[in-house]
């Protein structure tokens, strides 16, 4: 609802953002284990969570979403390029160019 009031919206978690307690506010899923394309049984039509994250069109879209579970959001068969920096896809933070690092101990 407050997206189609145009007030400003995201998710914030210390969990994965495809876990189903945050995904609650922009998915629907039929089992809370379809957090990404790798995920679907092989040859389902649904759309994984992730990608629900990503097409969410309330309103103007979410303007902020914080949280774990990067590997939800890269397509089954990929390997990001480089291992120590993990690129988000662009459309997830609407433009703007954001990179996660993580640190090899």
């Amino acid at each position: 609802q407050a997206e189609t009031l145009g007030l400003a919206t995201g998710v914030v978690s210390t969990a994965r953002l495809t876990h189903a307690t945050p995904a609650a506010t922009y998915a629907h899923s039929s089992t809370r284990d379809w957090e990404s394309d790798a995920d679907l049984p092989e040859g389902s039509t649904c759309v994984d969570v992730a990608s629900q994250l990503l097409a969410f069109d309330e309103g103007d879209g979410l303007e902020v979403a914080m949280g774990g579970g990067w590997r939800n959001f890269i397509p089954e068969g990929e390997v990001p390029a480089a291992p120590n920096w993990i690129p988000l896809p662009v459309q997830f933070v609407r433009g703007a160019v954001v990179w996660r690092h993580t640190r090899r101990r």
